[in-house]
């Protein structure tokens, strides 16, 4: 394993199947998302895009649309969506069924008011207000979203749902996204959603960007912070890299 200092941060190549991205310099409440990544790849051989040096605030790395307005007038930016792309393209040519994830951590309380799809068999839009709990720990964006909230639901292409919250399509295999889910719910006490949280649903988000132009399992996993940083979240990404090897 390798581990190269870039303009934008840091390029981890391993020798496994599996890509984490990191594409929001460690702000706020993200900020342990590029160590934990890190060390889930120290641990399973995965590889690693982790941006620590661009703010949000400049260049918005989760956004195909920013990356591309800047990628000529930011060089590190460039690098960046350089070294994203040779990566998925090896993985492509070394592996039959590489993933690509995309890590987040997010605030278990919602810090804005955001109208979430409930999941109950009505389909009622309900508003979510400020200091309101998130009901997962972990979400996994791909596009789809969850009819009901258990680990046995229906599955339902997300535009088709709210589609003024992205017309993206399906950025990962139904058979891979359940083999993740149920690596990440089984055997511990982690919340796992599907769809919970909408960016990966939008076509100008990278999840997209990287089903559309490589047509890779692609998914954005949301972590709630409270729970991100603890070794029981660390043991299960590590098992969901090796379950998916």
């Amino acid at each position: 394993m390798d581990e190269i200092t870039r303009d934008y941060g840091i390029r981890i190549v391993g020798f496994g199947n599996v890509l984490f991205v990191s594409p929001h310099s460690a702000e706020g409440f993200e900020a342990g998302v590029n160590y934990l990544v890190a060390k889930i790849c120290v641990a399973t051989g995965a590889s690693a895009i982790i941006n620590t040096q661009i703010l949000r605030s400049r260049v918005d790395l989760n956004r195909f649309d920013q990356v591309n307005d800047n990628f000529l007038m930011v060089p590190a930016v460039g690098k960046y969506f350089n070294d994203l792309w040779r990566t998925i393209v090896d993985l492509k040519e070394k592996f039959d069924h590489p993933v690509v994830i995309f890590m987040h951590f997010c605030p278990r309380v919602y810090i804005r008011q955001r109208c979430l799809y409930q999941r109950v068999e009505n389909g009622a839009l309900v508003k979510k207000q400020v200091g309101e709990s998130r009901d997962f720990d972990i979400d996994i964006g791909c596009g789809l979203t969850m009819i009901n909230s258990g680990t046995s639901g229906i599955y339902a292409p997300a535009k088709q749902i709210i589609p003024s919250r992205g017309r993206g399509r399906p950025t990962i295999d139904l058979t891979r996204l359940i083999q993740i889910q149920n690596s990440l719910s089984q055997g511990n006490h982690l919340k796992v959603m599907v769809g919970r949280e909408w960016a990966a649903a939008n076509r100008e988000n990278m999840v997209q960007w990287s089903i559309e132009h490589y047509n890779i399992d692609t998914v954005q996993l949301e972590i709630c912070s409270d729970v991100a940083e603890s070794d029981n979240v660390l043991s299960v990404l590590c098992k969901m890299v090796n379950d998916l090897k």
